[in-house]
């Protein structure tokens, strides 16, 4: 007797083909892709006489925003889809978007944002979901890529390439075959990269993908240049141009600019590249990608350093430098998003483990990563932390050591006893002689039960004794429970904490698994630390090389504004100022006699001068060329003379000769004369308008020079009333 089958409706068709179309869509993102899968919708919608649910041109739409780099809205798109109430979205569909959305996160530096998306995308993933599970390695790969993390890029993309073997998406299999080249060449593997980029891009040929053949010419080019193959490399370079600018998406297009960039200035192609690097900073996609921004404008600075364009230098780090205060500010804004991210991921782990006890604490443990997202690198803040801590486990005494890598130590920063700070310490992690360098060394955490000699023994090396061994505070043989964790972010291990309780058998599971949580919320703190502190160092730096003249070392003209403003903070407004403007005589006749760099260091040896003659009294500029400013705050009016004079009178003992004077007034006649300097004191009261002030300079300097064309060698008094 035969079996009554029902039958497929017309409707579960079209769902499944365009499940289907939407599913092999996700390699090639470019236009044509795009308007393809939008007038196969419809067709799919007019064959089977039904009419599609919105959500799949909406997921399309999300993907159309991707592919054209407008990462903001493309996340309000995949978000709103993941997020549908009213209709059972396909969880095929949900996972893709997931990926989509870890992968926007990840490539803004935003990784602890993205680990959910990944999470959630890994675990809708069955064994034998081949194709999500492509597309899912391919894209962690890429993500590793970016952070330059090649042993991790290089396992997602073989894993990728395993998956992509078991289904028919050459398209995808091409982007993990280009991922698993370029992982390859930066692990080492130099020929075994060459010979799999060149089977990217003849799997990108037959398939007509061209997005992932402009990709395999890209990372072929990269790849060339680290074998030092630099004419093979330029003219893959050449090549992958054409491909990308006429077929990549948003996000390749503007990552080749930065890498292509670097490559023509390395080759020596000064000026050509300031051309394209102006072209690639007007690109679309590129404000939204403010890292890559920040490495064009650091090699068109470089390009105008090698020209000596000091001006046009100065103005593209100060470009940098606003560039690089707000990925700090990024940073700061999102330590408590990072901390919330972690925890939704222990969420994910809870229900896994069906913990209730884990359950009951999460509010608590909400507030925790709270608190630890904001607190600074301060005592209290430790203090607050231990307290918060002793709410959930058992805690006697805490310890945060920090890894210094430069010096392979450990240094135990915070210790807290019973509330009490205990004096900090270093140990060196040549030998496991402490816990904590098991720990770190291990990346492993470690539960003692009693810490006695016999079980903390089984950690250290031969060598080491267990007696005086170190975990918190004085122990005795026995009675005292310790849980001592690694603090690691993405693989980098920042420290080591340690929780003690002066009783035996103190911890259970549940104990280990809060104290692993809490120091993946150090991990993340302390991350955000560093990279905040890492972004502020290269503001302040660039700030330095914006307000520096290269030559002299002296201040700037572009310093006189913020060091006015300090003025304004310190002595408010109204300063009484003397500002001291000079001119080193006949510097042009000095080059044309002994040559431009014996002139540059007469410039170097009068910034000297001035430099000692007013250390404790005020400040120095270079305002360009042979012209100088010293500015002087005092209420004196005699002050600006007297410093003057001593000027003078240094620059005489000096005695630098000078044969090169050509004027008629003092003609040498070929005899050697000494350097001199013009000099105006201009008496120039600060009202706490900046503005005002540097022209009061700019008309002193043009009296001073218009005072020089009648005789130099002299002092000037210059009233900026008159």
């Amino acid at each position: 007797m035969g079996t009554l089958t029902a039958p497929v409706s017309n409707s579960t068709t079209a769902d499944l083909e365009a499940i289907s179309l939407l599913t092999q869509l996700h390699g090639d993102k470019s236009s044509e892709a795009i308007d393809f899968a939008r007038s196969r919708l419809m067709q799919i919608s007019s064959i089977h006489s039904v009419e599609l649910e919105p959500y799949y041109t909406q997921y399309l739409n999300a993907v159309d925003a991707f592919g054209q780099g407008d990462f903001t809205l493309a996340t309000l798109y995949f978000q709103d889809f993941i997020n549908h109430k009213e209709v059972d979205v396909p969880i095929s569909l949900v996972s893709y978007a997931s990926i989509y959305l870890g992968s926007i996160f990840a490539s803004q530096g935003d990784f602890y944002r993205a680990l959910p998306y990944f999470t959630k995308a890994e675990m809708d993933t069955r064994a034998t979901d081949h194709q999500l599970g492509l597309f899912l390695n391919l894209n962690i790969g890429s993500v590793y890529i970016s952070l330059g993390d090649y042993e991790k890029a290089l396992e997602y993309s073989e894993s990728a390439i395993e998956h992509g073997a078991c289904v028919n998406n050459p398209v995808n299999t091409s982007l993990a075959l280009s991922n698993l080249a370029i992982s390859l060449a930066n692990t080492g593997n130099l020929k075994k990269a060459l010979d799999t980029i060149e089977a990217a891009a003849e799997l990108s040929v037959k398939e007509a993908f061209m997005q992932g053949y402009a990709l395999s010419k890209f990372y072929q080019a990269l790849i060339l240049s680290l074998m030092e193959k630099a004419r093979d490399a330029f003219d893959a370079y050449k090549a992958a141009f054409e491909l990308i600018t006429a077929h990549a998406d948003t996000y390749l297009r503007i990552e080749f600019y930065s890498r292509y960039a670097q490559f023509l200035l390395e080759c020596g192609h000064v000026e050509f590249t300031i051309t394209f690097c102006k072209k690639a900073l007007k690109s679309n996609g590129i404000n939204g990608n403010k890292q890559i921004k920040i490495s064009l404008l650091n090699t068109l600075a470089d390009c105008y350093k090698k020209i000596e364009d000091a001006t046009s230098e100065n103005e593209i780090l100060r470009q940098s430098c606003a560039l690089y205060k707000e990925l700090a500010d990024d940073w700061k804004n999102k330590e408590v998003s990072h901390a919330n991210s972690i925890l939704n991921h222990a969420r994910v782990e809870n229900e896994v483990t069906n913990s209730e006890l884990f359950t009951r604490h999460l509010s608590h443990l909400n507030e925790l990563g709270q608190l630890i997202a904001n607190t600074e690198d301060k005592p209290q803040d430790m203090l607050r932390l231990f307290e918060s801590i002793g709410e959930l486990i058992p805690c006697s005494a805490f310890s945060l050591a920090l890894y210094r890598k430069d010096r392979n130590v450990l240094d135990y920063k915070y210790l807290l006893e019973k509330g009490v700070f205990q004096q900090g310490f270093e140990v060196e992690c040549e030998n496991v002689s402490r816990i904590g360098i098991y720990a770190l060394k291990h990346n492993a955490t470690v539960v003692l039960d009693t810490s006695s000699d016999t079980e903390i023994g089984q950690y250290l090396d031969v060598s080491c004794s267990p007696k005086g061994t170190w975990v918190n505070g004085d122990l005795e043989d026995s009675g005292t429970s310790v849980i001592c964790t690694p603090v690691a972010f993405n693989g980098e291990i920042l420290g080591v904490i340690s929780i003690q309780k002066n009783q035996s058998y103190s911890y259970q599971d549940f104990h280990v698994q809060v104290a692993s949580q809490l120091a993946n919320y150090i991990a993340v703190s302390l991350k955000n630390l560093y990279q905040h502190q890492e972004l502020e160092d290269n503001r302040l730096y660039m700030e330095q090389i914006y307000h520096t003249d290269h030559l002299t070392g002296l201040k700037n003209r572009f310093a006189l504004k913020p060091y006015l403003e300090s003025l304004s903070k310190t002595f408010g407004a109204g300063v009484e100022m003397s500002t001291v403007l000079l001119d080193v005589d006949y510097l042009k006749a000095f080059n044309n006699e002994y040559g431009m760099t014996s002139g540059d260091d007469l410039l170097v040896t009068f910034a000297n001068i001035l430099r000692h003659v007013a250390k404790g009294k005020g400040e120095v500029f270079r305002i360009g060329g042979d012209e100088f400013a010293v500015v002087l705050p005092s209420s004196d009016p005699s002050f600006g003379i007297a410093v003057a004079h001593e000027i003078k009178s240094h620059l005489k003992l000096s005695a630098i000769k000078h044969r090169g004077v050509e004027d008629d007034a003092v003609a040498t006649g070929g005899r050697d004369t000494l350097v001199t300097c013009t000099i105006g004191v201009m008496d120039s009261p600060f009202s706490g308008n900046t503005a005002q002030f540097e022209q009061s300079i700019l008309v002193g300097e043009r009296a001073l020079i218009k005072a020089k064309k009648n005789q130099r060698n002299r002092l000037l008094r210059y009233s900026y009333s008159n």
